[in-house]
């Protein structure tokens, strides 16, 4: 955000991992520390391999994974540590929109797949997160960002509508061309999540949460060794995840049908 972080050591955040399994029983945990990676090389190999040599018999899962500051030593200590799961933070499969709009992400797709596909060949689950409907893209970059995600080929794909957050550039951008529609509001998250809030010029919003609904599922349940693999992870049966599919296209039309009105243009 623009700030300084100050990090406690790795051998307090040992510590206190220590205390709280040993007086709580915690089996696991989830670190969503978008900065974890771009710590200091040896402050993040001590905490991971220290997490090893512990022995705490912790598993974890790790969000927001920095994509561009993966290299494969950091995933064999991850692997080592007990990280089950990692979350890449691809955000976009289009070089314009990393280079415009994605301030300190810089994308480099082959580096991308390589990380991916090493950390997958370790053992763990690994997601990836897609942004589509930035302001500027055009439905042909927002094709090409969804061919990406295919070609990346995570074990789980995420793809969320972009949502502006105020006193941000982005929203700043949005807000000049009078793009946001209705649904945005910044203190709902039902309304704003789900849903597109941004009425490009170039498609509408609600075009962007059919092509989301549909490609999701596409992506992630059309192969039937991917679909067991999500189902295995998620523990639950593949009938479970058939109804989960169903509720999660069924609550994404319900959200955009809550809204009629079109977004409303300058000019």
């Amino acid at each position: 955000a623009g700030h300084t972080v100050r990090r406690q050591s790795a051998k307090r955040v040992l510590d206190e991992l220590e205390f709280i399994t040993k007086t709580f029983g915690i089996k696991s945990f989830m670190n969503s520390d978008d900065n974890f990676l771009a710590t200091g090389k040896e402050n993040l190999k001590e905490f991971l391999l220290g997490l090893r040599d512990r022995k705490l018999g912790l598993t974890w899962i790790f969000e927001d994974v920095g994509v561009m500051h993966l290299t494969k030593e950091k995933i064999d200590w991850l692997a080592e540590s007990g990280c089950t799961y990692m979350g890449f933070a691809v955000e976009t499969g289009v070089m314009r929109i990393s280079k415009e709009l994605i301030a300190g992400k810089p994308l480099r797709l082959d580096h991308s797949i390589e990380m991916m596909r090493y950390a997958q060949s370790k053992g763990i689950f690994c997601a990836a997160n897609f942004i589509i409907g930035f302001p500027t893209e055009t439905w042909d970059e927002v094709r090409e960002s969804l061919l990406f995600a295919e070609k990346l080929n995570a074990d789980y794909t995420r793809i969320h509508i972009l949502v502006p957050l105020k006193n941000t550039k982005m929203f700043e951008m949005v807000e000049d061309e009078n793009l946001l529609n209705e649904r945005y509001d910044h203190f709902n998250q039902k309304a704003t999540w789900k849903a597109g809030t941004i009425e490009s010029r170039n498609y509408t919003s609600n075009d962007l949460t059919i092509l989301k609904a549909m490609e999701w599922d596409r992506l992630n349940f059309s192969d039937p060794v991917k679909r067991k693999k999500i189902a295995d992870w998620l523990r639950v049966t593949e009938k479970e995840l058939l109804q989960r599919r169903r509720q999660t296209i069924d609550s994404i039309y319900r959200n955009m049908n809550q809204s009629t009105k079109s977004g409303v243009y300058k000019d």
